[in-house]
């Protein structure tokens, strides 16, 4: 975080930032198919 900030999910994966995962898988990958306004979802967020 000191180095990059703080990144939306989809950064991390594109940048290969290695994480711990403290988050509910399940819950995380239903967000990555919901759609916002833009046409992004919201792992870009």
């Amino acid at each position: 975080m000191l180095q990059k900030g703080i990144l939306c999910h989809r950064r991390m994966e594109e940048e290969g930032v290695q994480t711990t995962p403290i988050y509910d898988k399940a819950i995380v990958s239903d967000r990555h198919s919901k759609q916002v306004e833009g046409g992004k979802n919201l792992w870009d967020y």
